[in-house]
C-alpha cells in the first residue's frame, strides 16, 4: 500500500487482495462507513444540512491491478472510534489519526472545503 495526500483527501493505493480486505463486511471501513451514514441521515432528517458527497470512494486502474481508497480528512474523527482489526487497517486509522490530532485535516478541510 502506498499513500499519497491531495488537498482534503488520503488516496491509499492497494492491491486487490488489500482492497479486499479492507471493504469486507464489517471491515473498519465498512463500521466507519456505517457510522457516517446514520450520523448524515439523522442531521438531514432534523434539517441541519444536506447531505455531503460521499467521502470515501473506490477506483480501479486502467490496468486493474491497483485500487484507490479515497478518504476525506474530515472523516478522521471517526478513524478514532473504531478500531482496526489487522495491520492494514491499523495503517489506514494511523495515517488518518496523524492528521487529526495534528490540525492538519481541519486545516485541509477549511482550505480546500471539504
Amino acid at each position: 500500500m502506498t499513500i499519497e495526500h491531495i488537498h482534503d483527501r488520503v488516496l491509499f493505493r492497494l492491491t486487490g487482495l488489500e482492497m479486499r480486505q479492507v471493504m469486507e463486511t464489517h471491515s473498519m471501513l465498512d463500521l466507519i462507513w456505517l457510522r457516517f451514514a446514520a450520523d448524515q441521515r439523522e442531521k438531514w432528517e432534523a434539517g441541519q444540512e444536506t447531505p455531503p458527497p460521499s467521502p470515501i470512494k473506490i477506483c480501479s486502474q486502467a490496468n486493474g491491478q491497483d485500487h484507490l481508497l479515497q478518504c476525506r480528512v474530515h472523516l478522521w474523527e471517526y478513524f478514532r472510534e473504531i478500531d482496526s482489526a489487522n495491520p492494514l487497517e491499523r495503517k489506514i486509522r494511523g495515517e488518518m489519526l496523524a492528521l487529526g490530532l495534528s490540525g492538519e485535516a481541519d486545516r485541509r478541510s477549511a482550505r480546500y472545503g471539504g
